[in-house]
């Protein structure tokens, strides 16, 4: 419940602001208004389609987005290529809570982040960070320590789910008239590079 209420209270924050943007847009000088093509941005008409491939704490991430104007989304996929989990672990196992004295490990698996980026452009330069919601779980595997414990050396199971905000930050070059690449951070994702295609 405090999930679904923490993520309704993010998507009307996120509506406000692209309203908000696009009345702010809307009322700047265009080309066509004014002899003086230096009040003309024209990223401000931008579209931009990326994909993003990365590395943090999770292994690989993957991420593919949307760019127009100064406002973009993305969505992104952390931890489907971790393979470090022992293989008893896919298999059904009883969960029983954890004995007094155990040693555990945790293992992230998979993350979910949904993210509302805004752009600040330069030259052939962009700069952009946004604010956004993850989900994910992790699954903790403990071992009992006390050998006189009725299931003896038995692996305990348990999946630890987790939710909340969001941060990432970077850049990109437009390396030509279709074509931009870039860098960032996010605090789900980790490092990440990204390739965009963008047209006017």
């Amino acid at each position: 419940m405090k999930n679904i209420k923490s993520l309704s209270i993010l998507i009307l924050l996120i509506i406000c602001f692209c309203c908000t943007a696009n009345i702010v847009n809307a009322q700047q000088p265009t080309k066509d208004s004014t002899g003086d093509e230096s009040f003309f941005n024209p990223k401000s008409q931008l579209k931009m389609l990326f994909g993003e491939l990365g590395y943090g704490t999770r292994d690989l991430s993957a991420a593919i987005g949307f760019r127009y104007g100064f406002l973009g989304i993305d969505l992104g996929l952390g931890g489907f290529t971790r393979s470090n989990i022992p293989n008893y672990n896919l298999y059904s196992t009883p969960q029983v809570p954890f004995p007094k004295v155990y040693d555990s490990t945790s293992y992230p698996t998979l993350s979910v982040s949904f993210d509302l980026l805004y752009y600040f452009d330069t030259g052939d330069f962009s700069f952009y960070g946004g604010i956004g919601y993850y989900s994910q779980s992790d699954t903790v595997l403990a071992k009992s320590l006390d050998q006189g414990n009725t299931y003896g050396s038995y692996f305990y199971k348990q999946v630890n789910k987790k939710a909340g905000f969001c941060f990432t930050f970077g850049g990109q070059y437009f390396i030509s008239e279709t074509i931009a690449v870039g860098l960032g951070y996010h605090t789900k994702k980790g490092v990440f590079a990204e390739v965009g295609y963008w047209w006017y």
